[in-house]
């Protein structure tokens, strides 16, 4: 019996990692986009100090608009994504970032993982990643692009967006 717990207990480990999104809990800070309705809004601004989850939430938002709601339903991370106002899939989501830097070592990270972080963005949903562009493409047919705001301006017009994250980080 032991044994056998063993192996659930990676089992369920494992899944964890490769769906982090599907298990994801805000911290207290974060819950204050849900406690405040703030997706109410059109236009969302979520401040908080160095270290209060501002890109991991933003990281959450972008998959769950990505994946769409129904990825979600019966896991535990579906109270945080029920009331959302997600378009089904496909998608694009467009990640900003300061520098090309920041947006690698911060952002592309918190979706892709990192040695410190599970991926947000779900491997077996992903169909085609570009490490070298930032880009994923889903076996949904949604895309997330990475952008740095000191990249030149011309490259980030004529892209029709259903979520634009900008992260200071």
């Amino acid at each position: 019996i032991e044994e056998a717990e063993a192996r659930l207990y990676l089992l369920d480990k494992e899944r964890r990692e490769q769906c982090y999104a599907q298990y994801w809990q805000p911290t207290p800070d974060q819950q204050q986009f849900w406690d405040q309705r703030i997706y109410e809004r059109k236009v969302w601004l979520v401040s908080g100090g160095e270290r209060s989850g501002k890109t991991e939430l933003g990281a959450f938002l972008a998959t769950v608009w990505l994946l769409g709601k129904e990825y979600f339903r019966d896991t535990p991370a579906w109270k945080w994504v029920e009331p959302l106002p997600v378009p089904l899939p496909p998608t694009s989501v467009r990640g900003v970032g300061l520098t090309a830097d920041t947006s690698r070592n911060s952002v592309w990270e918190k979706l892709m993982g990192s040695i410190e972080h599970p991926p947000m963005f779900p491997p077996a949903e992903v169909k085609k990643p570009s490490e070298h562009e930032m880009t994923v493409e889903f076996k949904c047919r949604s895309k997330y692009h990475t952008k740095s705001a000191d990249a030149n301006p011309k490259t980030h017009g004529a892209v029709s967006v259903d979520l634009a994250w900008i992260d200071e980080e």
